[in-house]
């Protein structure tokens, strides 16, 4: 994903901030004196002097001693004042809700693009320069072989406008991926939980439910192929709205009951739990297996049940592979994303 947006300028700038070194303090101060605001101005300033004072000094080769004194206090009092001015540009990153987007971007699944380019300062560029850029940031949205345009309310009134009026144009192919892209995130959306998520748990969920999350885009492709209006339509909204009502909600209340109908497995396989695998612990030395560690999971657990014989534990480990096989079938359902994701985001 690229999140475009001029306001996104500042936060840049306090990213490169965090990384200084004294090598690239030069190129990264002028950016950040710049662009980072009256707060990171003031911070720069102390070590813009001491720059200046260590420039002005002769090479190593040609100090005298106390000229190599003097060097050797500028810069411990040069490398405090990166420190400090790494801390200002964390705590105006904190403030422009850039923590969350970092993980994202370490994640390869996000860039960042301000629409002010490195040698430009953001104060002198004309609102219309702005504006031109960013439309053009729409026009290769909406016109890109492969992009799933994703416009919030007032970009999408720009992109409805400028495709009415012709100036943008859009394919068959694109459309339809738009509809997905606005489809499938306006169903995570009304996920009653989902507004508490943050960045780690949305990422963590993308991995651990691949397999579900690959199934629920293919219903949602699928779904939203028969939306009649565009993404970017106001309409768009009540008509997703009427479809969750119709088909999502319903599916997500039978998963529901198939897990609550699964309380009875569960049971069993708590019984499994306190019941078996005591007895296993004691037997398991005169096996010779006593080196074997409940932490190696259950699976390797009814392994050591099947060598020694555990026959007491045959119909218990028949209930818990059956749970396990119920659970698999949930698993399948096209909609388990939605319940998954809305299980393990739940304020506890």
């Amino acid at each position: 994903m690229t999140l475009a947006s001029p306001r996104l300028f500042a936060l840049v700038a306090a990213m490169g901030i965090v990384s200084v070194t004294a090598q690239t303090f030069h190129d990264v101060m002028k950016r950040a004196v710049r662009d980072g605001g009256e707060t990171m101005r003031a911070a720069t300033e102390p070590v813009r002097e001491l720059s200046e004072a260590l420039d002005s000094l002769p090479s190593r080769h040609e100090l005298s001693p106390s000229q190599r004194r003097e060097k050797a206090s500028l810069l411990r009092r040069f490398d405090q004042g990166l420190d400090d001015i790494r801390e200002t540009a964390r705590k105006n990153i904190a403030e422009l809700g850039g923590d969350e987007l970092i993980l994202a971007i370490q994640e390869g699944v996000l860039t960042l693009e301000p629409l002010v380019h490195t040698e430009e300062e953001f104060d002198d560029l004309p609102s219309d320069v702005l504006l031109e850029r960013y439309v053009d940031v729409v026009d290769r949205s909406l016109s890109a072989g492969q992009s799933y345009p994703l416009f919030d309310a007032s970009t999408g009134d720009l992109a409805r406008l400028g495709l009415e009026a012709g100036y943008f144009t859009r394919t068959e192919a694109t459309l339809a991926r738009g509809k997905n892209a606005a489809a499938g995130t306006g169903f995570i959306d009304r996920l009653p939980s989902f507004p508490f998520a943050d960045m780690s748990e949305v990422l963590d969920i993308r991995q651990e439910l691949r397999a579900p999350l690959g199934r629920f885009r293919k219903v949602v492709a699928g779904l939203s192929s028969g939306f009649d209006v565009p993404p970017e339509d106001p309409e768009f909204g009540a008509v997703l709205n009427a479809r969750w009502i119709q088909e999502v909600q319903p599916a997500l209340d039978e998963i529901e009951e198939r897990v609550r109908q699964d309380a009875s497995l569960r049971a069993l396989t708590g019984k499994f739990t306190a019941g078996v695998v005591d007895p296993l612990k004691s037997a398991l030395p005169a096996a010779g297996l006593g080196s074997l560690s409940f932490a190696a999971g259950m699976d390797a657990w009814l392994g050591a049940a099947a060598v020694i014989g555990a026959a007491a534990a045959a119909p218990t480990v028949k209930a818990f592979q059956d749970r396990r096989k119920a659970l698999r079938e949930i698993e399948k359902h096209p909609y388990f994303f939605l319940y998954s994701t809305e299980e393990t985001v739940r304020p506890q």
